[in-house]
């Protein structure tokens, strides 16, 4: 049988799925052959921790560009009990500065994990602190974001294209890339776009529409046949018997977009998609004609106690993440007078739509571009005051012809 010609073929056959062991070994690998790696990578993690654990992290201070990397290391208190082994230890020669990184790929923290992590933070000396890396968010396990030394936790996904990036000489760099994107297929690193579901989606408003008048012409023909069974051709006009046909999806209307982003209050639990085109009608009632948009929304209706408070749980990272999203170009805005509490990106239809219906290439682009945004803010996390949400009543979806 002749060798695989494929690119990284040897890797791939040794690589395991959700071994997090494997790729601990891998990272303190690279970090002993490529010495900058090590102070790159802590670098990466400890910059994308900022935006949610913004006064821990300005504690640390900079990430010195040359450190050491221990993998699987025992880690204990000053007094010399054990609390377990850390996947990755980076610290300076002299350890005036270290960073514990806890990995996770698709699994959970054992046992207290974190908090004894953080204990044997508590008695040494220099700068210091924990990260943890997971594929999903934790739900159980993660200490408050006050706690002393702790850097929060972040999403591999949130990471990946920078750590790519990461500088290392060849054949080092193309190796480290091609891992990453085994890894990333096997998805270790988290969910990814089904382009073909978004291609899919982006079509069913079409399908629906011809379905919609299929279905009016049947009805017109069978409510206008003669009692003597004999067809006749349907005629409907704008005086015609046809029925208003309405799309399920609703959407907002040109004219009643989002406020400046200054004007900010919270978002949602479920991203969500929503375009429209105003309803046909029988009645020849002039109507201004409404503006189709497209949105990827996150819904918070929690957002007013969020923002007024900021003691109740999570609020300080729903805040964190509202400022973030409001100062993105172009920013995601809300309207705090509306209590079903979203932030979006209203996009025109100039953006998507052409004449004979939806793009879904810029669909797909603009998705990706807005939920990974949503996605890296950390507004979607469980632990950004998702309890303020629960109960709150929040009037529905107003359609085209409202």
């Amino acid at each position: 049988m002749p060798p695989s010609s494929e690119p990284g073929a040897l890797l791939r056959a040794v690589r395991r799925s959700g071994d997090e062991a494997q790729f601990t070994q891998l990272i303190a690998g690279v970090a002993a052959a490529e010495p900058t790696f090590a102070g790159a990578f802590a670098a990466v993690l400890v910059d994308a921790a900022r935006h949610q654990q913004g006064t821990q992290v300005d504690s640390l201070g900079c990430v010195p560009p040359r450190l050491l990397c221990r993998p699987e290391e025992t880690v204990r208190t000053a007094a010399g009990q054990d609390k377990g082994r850390i996947d990755l230890l980076f610290h300076t020669l002299t350890f005036d500065f270290r960073l514990l990184v806890e990995l996770k790929l698709g699994s959970g923290y054992g046992e207290d994990q974190i908090q004894r992590y953080l204990e044997t933070l508590d008695d040494t000396k220099g700068r210091r602190g924990l990260v943890a890396v997971t594929t999903n968010v934790p739900g159980v396990g993660e200490p408050e974001d006050d706690r002393p030394f702790w850097l929060g936790s972040i999403r591999w996904r949130k990471v990946l294209s920078t750590l790519r990036e990461l500088p290392l000489s060849e054949p080092l760099g193309g190796q480290w890339r091609t891992w990453l994107s085994i890894m990333e297929g096997d998805g270790d690193f988290g969910m990814s776009t089904d382009e073909t579901a978004v291609r899919g989606w982006s079509m069913h408003a079409r399908t629906r529409d011809a379905l919609c008048q299929l279905m009016e012409g049947l009805g017109t023909a069978r409510r206008s046949a003669p009692a003597d069974g004999t067809r006749e051709a349907p005629s409907v006009g704008s005086h015609g018997a046809q029925r208003d046909c309405r799309p399920c999806l609703s959407g907002r209307r040109q004219e009643d977009q989002l406020p400046d982003a200054k004007n900010r209050g919270g978002p949602t639990a479920a991203a969500r998609q929503r375009a429209h085109r105003p309803a046909t009608s029988h009645h020849p009632v002039p109507r201004r004609r409404a503006e189709p948009c497209f949105t990827v929304e996150a819904r918070r209706p929690g957002f007013a106690q969020l923002e007024g408070s900021a003691r109740l749980p999570g609020a300080a990272k729903f805040q964190a993440a509202v400022k973030w999203l409001a100062e993105l170009d172009p920013p995601f805005s809300h309207d705090p007078k509306d209590r079903r509490g979203y932030y979006a990106r209203v996009r025109g239809h100039d953006k998507w739509l052409r004449p004979n219906g939806p793009d879904a290439d810029e669909l797909l682009a603009l998705i990706k571009t807005d939920l990974s945004a949503l996605v890296e803010s950390g507004i979607l996390d469980p632990d950004s005051g998702f309890e303020a949400d629960l109960g709150v009543t929040i009037d529905p979806d107003s359609t085209a012809e409202e």
